[in-house]
């Protein structure tokens, strides 16, 4: 397993584990609801504590003696998102990529709702991907970037075909304490581990005068954030029935990225850059989204709705291309980018 891959497959396992005992350690110091019917003091009128009288009311749980027995539920919903990180992006004088297009993703919640008040829920966004590729096939292509200090681009000068391509992923996991006011107001405090990765590649190839010289300029960043995040949740019942609610969310965070980022230059046949570096940057996700529900039975719901991300504190693909490329290029990482992300949603959701 490479350095990458170890990176990859193990850094969101102490994050995971972190928030599991944290949160297990809140849930153990919690009061809980004193159950239906038992006996409490209270207050007299004059405001000191009736203790030793017989002055007392009985102390409802948190569903008021309404019925809100426990429950586990399951969200499901398709995700078809755009991602705003590039547009128009290019390293060529002729031609540059497009935007990157919506791509279908999914979101899956599963919950416990201890009452009406309390519950805890984990979140998977992904896998998101996206990629857009262009070429172009000429005479006398030139890049538009210069090299110094002795890096050789000889096979990216007076070119006859140069081809770019841009790819990213994202994956988002989360473990929140939710707390409802009934039915108008929710709220979640919880952990966050998102993993957002894109590539950038460029290909030339010189065929004439003398031999066939290839090239390839490639640049990889990884981003792995984790911090604490809170969120707000409105809800409007519309009709009689209550059947169809509209649901305002927000949701904020604050974000540990640890980043890494590689350079790979090639030129005819020799390696002219491979370096790597990485740093730590703070950094900040909002998400603000508007969606309705429509219940279908007891147990099912019908969902859709729309959403807004944004993402500062990255290293992207596209902010690491600086000219002219030096002996140095890849060692010092910029993660002092920011994008947006927005998506459509449509799913269910199931009760027992």
């Amino acid at each position: 397993m490479s350095k990458r891959e170890w990176k990859l497959a193990y850094y969101p396992l102490p994050v995971i584990l972190g928030a599991c005992l944290l949160l297990t350690s809140l849930e153990a110091h919690a009061q809980p609801a004193g159950p239906l019917g038992e006996l409490s003091p209270i207050a007299d009128f004059d405001g000191a504590e009736a203790e030793g009288a017989d002055v007392y009311t009985p102390m409802l749980p948190a569903d008021a003696g309404l019925g809100c027995p426990s429950s586990w539920y399951v969200h499901a919903d398709a995700v078809y998102m755009a991602n705003e990180a590039n547009g128009p992006l290019s390293l060529a004088q002729e031609f540059a990529l497009g935007e990157f297009a919506y791509e279908f993703g999914g979101r899956v919640t599963v919950g416990r709702r201890r009452d009406c008040l309390e519950g805890w829920e984990a979140t998977y966004v992904g896998p998101m991907r996206w990629d857009v590729a262009g070429e172009f096939t000429g005479v006398d292509l030139y890049p538009a970037f210069s090299a110094a200090g002795g890096v050789d681009i000889s096979a990216f000068n007076a070119a006859e075909f140069q081809r770019q391509t841009y790819k990213s992923k994202l994956h988002s996991f989360e473990l929140n304490k939710r707390c409802w006011d009934w039915d108008t107001m929710g709220g979640l405090l919880g952990f966050r581990y998102l993993n957002i990765e894109d590539e950038f590649t460029f290909f030339s190839r010189d065929i004439l005068p003398g031999p066939v010289e290839e090239g390839l300029f490639a640049v990889e960043t990884a981003n792995h954030m984790a911090g604490v995040q809170a969120g707000l949740d409105l809800f409007n019942n519309v009709g009689a029935s209550g059947r169809l609610s509209l649901v305002w969310k927000t949701k904020f965070g604050f974000y540990a990225n640890f980043a890494d980022g590689d350079a790979l230059l090639i030129n005819a046949g020799a390696v002219e850059l491979d370096n790597e570096d990485s740093n730590f940057q703070l950094a900040f996700l909002g998400e603000l989204g508007f969606s309705a529900r429509f219940q279908v039975s007891r147990c099912l719901f019908l969902r859709a709705g729309y959403e807004i991300w944004y993402v500062a504190g990255l290293a992207q693909s596209y902010g690491q291309t600086v000219s002219p490329l030096t002996p140095s290029t890849g060692t010092n990482l910029d993660s002092g980018n920011d994008t947006w992300y927005h998506a459509g949603t449509v799913g269910g959701e199931l009760v027992w």
